[in-house]
């Protein structure tokens, strides 16, 4: 375990950012959120550090600090020891070394406060507390509480657990600190009695947190085989998994693999991860509002919104784009794609919709009339992202964060455009690229995603697909009619495949609606019941061996049918 991934380091560094002129405050706390930035996303993100430590700083300390000026008074303020002194100087500003706790601790009402950036004690009359010390207090607690999350959940799957012992670490070693720092008989019994009960508390919840397993052995035989059959598709193949099960007895989440290839890293159980053509389900369902609001017709022509740009345009609908049923040429069959050694040198370029239908147009349909069957066509998806946009004046990724993202309050879920990045925790994803006479695999975390575009450059996680299905499938986002059109195939006896929403028969018999993708590096598969009593939504960052879909159907089994 290396320095820069060891839990050890948040509360050591926050205990160290305690001790007043030896370690400057902000350089301390952005180490602390450098280093939780890193161990959570696998890449130090300068600028979330930096607007973090910033705000935190001088919103809370300004706002303690403020009201406990306020509430009582100058005189107290000049009274209060060492640290009022680089408060007056700094003229009503922070003392920018002592931070939050010391600013605000020193004013509470009959208090004698023992604080530093881990380990925080006060003794307050309540017939003294104030306004102002409540919001230093809950500041404080949010504070720690945040430091001991890093600590602890860096390698903890368990946020819980994480938490737990994340706090024990920062208020033990804040006691360490404190005995450092004061050196008196009686700040020292002050510090230990602190640190020993704060440890006590934490291992008290961490127990709890570790004897949750036991309790689950008398859940149902269905939800105990979860956790191993998501180590069976990281076995068959796989470099990372991760997944969320919900049904009657609550929910499950779990992971399996490492978020990194040559790292000891976890997958973050709340990862984020590129979700393919699952982008379809969610572009589709802003087509249909569109088509309640009488805005379009599902049997409109292509040459109606898009004249001129599709061949045969007056004869192909919003529908057939929608089913797959429109003979278009699928433009990513024009396109290198790996394990050709050609598809790196892409990974940067952005495409427009344009260019990449383009480049389909150039070859026949596959079949004729449209309407007459089924070929999947990513073709189509751009189109209905450029017919979106001729309907609305905005983008179809405004339109599906303004109908869908924001109103669910998808918090996990983007359309990051050209933006090669994925924020926030995730697994690293890879795809084979033949080199010489030898394939390996290439980290393709970062790329340009316009090469997907409407058809699949959405990033999400496991808890948002199942919250956006629970709410398709519920009837909160189209009205009934439309959502069984959505579950209408478009060829009778073809694919299950409706208007951007797939299905399949488990096999216990129970029908599950949903969608797949599969975004080169990443593959996820997410489905529901139509009562939405059983949800299951899995991601996995592909190895050497691409063809996983039996092993992830077989997780889906489990956890659909038990």
């Amino acid at each position: 375990m290396t320095l820069m991934t060891s839990p050890l380091l948040y509360p050591l560094l926050a205990g160290l950012g305690s001790l007043d002129g030896v370690l400057p405050m902000i350089p301390s706390e952005a180490a602390v959120l450098a280093a939780g930035v890193y161990a959570h996303t696998g890449t130090p993100s300068l600028w979330l550090v930096v607007v973090t430590v910033a705000l935190g700083l001088f919103i809370g300390d300004h706002l303690a600090y403020g009201l406990s000026r306020s509430v009582l008074g100058p005189r107290l303020i000049r009274r209060s020891a060492r640290v009022s002194r680089a408060v007056a100087a700094a003229g009503r500003h922070l003392d920018r070394r002592a931070g939050l706790l010391i600013v605000t601790s020193r004013f509470l009402p009959g208090g004698r406060v023992t604080m530093n950036a881990a380990c925080g004690t006060a003794r307050v009359p309540l017939s003294r507390f104030s306004p102002a010390s409540a919001v230093a207090a809950l500041a404080w607690a949010a504070y720690t509480a945040g430091l001991g999350y890093l600590g602890g959940a860096a390698f903890v799957d368990n946020p819980l657990l994480g938490l737990a012992v994340g706090l024990g670490l920062s208020f033990l070693l804040g006691g360490v600190v404190e005995l450092i720092r004061r050196r008196s008989p009686r700040t020292v019994r002050r510090a230990l009695v602190s640190a020993a009960t704060a440890v006590a508390v934490s291992a008290a919840t961490a127990v709890a947190v570790i004897a949750a397993p036991a309790a689950a052995a008398a859940a149902p035989r269905d939800r105990l085989g979860l956790q191993e059959r998501l180590d069976d598709v990281v076995a068959v193949g796989a470099v990372g998994a991760l997944a969320q099960v919900r049904d009657e007895h609550g929910g499950w989440q779990g992971t399996s693999g490492v978020a990194e290839l040559g790292e000891s890293r976890p997958v973050p159980v709340g990862g984020r991860f590129r979700v393919g053509s699952i982008t379809k389900t969610f572009l589709a369902t802003v087509t249909l509002q569109l088509a309640a609001e009488g805005r379009l017709r599902l049997d409109d022509p292509v040459e109606t919104w898009l004249p001129g740009v599709v061949p045969d345009g007056r004869r192909i609908t919003v529908r057939h784009l929608l089913n797959h049923t429109s003979g278009l040429y699928d433009y990513l069959h024009t396109l290198p794609f790996p394990p050709a050694p050609e598809f790196v040198a892409n990974r940067w370029r952005t495409w427009t919709a344009s260019e990449l239908f383009q480049r389909a147009v150039a070859h026949p349909a596959t079949f004729e009339p449209p309407g007459s069957a089924f070929a999947y066509s990513n073709t189509g998806y751009l189109l209905i992202g450029q017919i979106v946009e001729e309907v609305t004046g905005r983008t179809y990724g405004e339109e599906i964060e303004h109908r869908i993202i924001r109103p669910l309050r998808l918090r996990g879920t983007s359309l990051p455009g050209t933006s090669p990045r994925i924020r926030g925790p995730h697994p690293h994803g890879y795809v084979p690229v033949q080199d010489g006479g030898t394939t390996r695999l290439v980290d393709l975390t970062r790329m340009n995603p316009s090469v997907m575009g409407a058809t699949g450059e959405m990033i999400s996680t496991t808890g948002d697909l199942n919250r956006f299905f629970a709410a398709l499938l519920g009837g909160r986002l189209l009205p009934a009619h439309l959502l069984d059109e959505m579950k209408t195939p478009g060829v009778a006896g073809g694919r299950k495949y409706g208007l951007g929403l797939a299905w399949q028969d488990t096999s216990c018999g129970v029908r599950v609606y949903g969608n797949d993708g599969d975004a080169l590096a990443y593959q996820a598969v997410s489905y529901s019941t139509p009562d939405r009593r059983r949800q299951v939504t899995v991601a996995l960052t592909p190895g050497t061996n691409r063809d996983l879909d039996d092993i992830v159907d077989a997780f889906l089994d489990k956890a659909i049918c038990g």
